[in-house]
């Protein structure tokens, strides 16, 4: 595939990114190697491969859901340095 100015314009726009044009001819020679890695990749043998839902294969292990109590209000808060009632106090961070 040829990669000229054009085409990696047009992939930038698709992809809402913007070059100057001294960015864009430097990125051009780097876009090529992009695409020859790809064209690598299709030339391997891979009709026979199922594709994979994720790289890590086998069960997914997960612990047994056990109900056990739970901090107490009065607990949560009993080392906070603000509390108003039952809530955490903060400084504001947005005006």
């Amino acid at each position: 595939m040829k990669v000229d100015s054009a085409l990696v314009k047009k992939v930038a726009a698709l992809a809402r990114l913007e070059f100057s044009e001294g960015s864009l001819a430097s990125f051009v020679p780097e876009f090529a190697k992009i695409i020859s890695y790809i064209e690598k990749i299709n030339e391997l043998p891979l009709e026979d491969l199922s594709p994979l839902s994720h790289p890590v294969g086998g069960e997914q292990m997960l612990r047994e859901d056990k109900v056990k109590s739970s901090l107490s209000t009065s607990d949560a808060l009993s080392n906070a340095p603000s509390k108003k009632e039952r809530f955490f106090t903060v400084p504001r961070v947005l005006e």
